[in-house]
């Protein structure tokens, strides 16, 4: 059951990095105190990711304990089915808004003149800018929807939540990989890194939209196949 349920998570924490929190780590490694400018960054995306999964894992445990519900309860699969259709169609109808308004119009809406350089001004603007965009809110809210949808306990869902957030904070790394794994060629890869998101963001949002919405839709309908198609053959009786 992990297994499944971390199959379908990991793909959306690589979802929420890409592009503009890559581009954020990217631009940071190529100003001054990379490193540390760089390692605040990737600590509020991870720590902010886990105190949002934790605080849904606990109030969803609060909530049973007061409604007298046993400790492992999943949503049953007929809401979680609706609520994954839903959630598909708004993210394939942002996708072909996204679309439609044109990949060159809205090609780099995030260049910035200057680059934060503060701990308080990167915590801020990686809450602010980065977390809790709408593509990042939506794909975290689906996480949420996955973890809270699985047969795992209490426990079992706050570890999952901290392997999550670790995920994530892996993706939104990839930056300072590169920074450390490339030697004296780093700043010229980090540039054309950010150079390529910045002409291409707009590409990757629309797929990551489209994707996951199909992906999220095709999995909303399949799991209430089996209803449907009891409701199919009382009609036809």
């Amino acid at each position: 059951m992990a297994d499944t349920i971390f199959s379908q998570i990991i793909p959306l924490t690589a979802a929420m990095a890409l592009p503009f929190p890559v581009l954020k780590g990217t631009r940071l490694l190529l100003a001054g105190k990379p490193v540390a400018h760089s390692m605040i960054f990737i600590l509020t995306w991870g720590i902010a990711c886990f105190l949002v999964l934790s605080a849904a894992v606990i109030c969803k445990g609060i909530i049973l304990e007061f409604f007298g519900v046993f400790a492992n309860y999943t949503l049953p699969e007929k809401f979680s089915g609706w609520v994954r259709i839903i959630m598909g169609l708004v993210f394939i109808g942002l996708g072909v808004k996204k679309l439609k308004l044109g990949i060159e119009q809205k090609s780099a809406p995030v260049v910035q003149q200057s680059i934060e350089i503060t701990a308080f001004s990167i915590i801020k603007s990686t809450l602010k800018r980065e977390l809790f965009k709408l593509k990042s809110s939506l794909l975290l809210l689906l996480i949420i929807h996955i973890l809270l949808s699985s047969e795992m306990t209490h426990t079992q869902s706050l570890i999952a939540s901290g392997m999550i957030s670790a995920t994530a904070m892996i993706w939104v790394s990839m930056p300072l990989l590169v920074y450390f794994g490339m030697g004296h060629q780093r700043d010229a890869v980090l540039e054309a890194l950010k150079q390529w998101l910045i002409a291409n963001n707009a590409t990757l949002i629309i797929f990551i939209y489209l994707f996951i919405g199909i992906s999220i839709l095709s999995s909303g309908i399949e799991g209430l196949i089996p209803e449907l198609l009891e409701v199919a053959f009382k009609t036809v009786e």
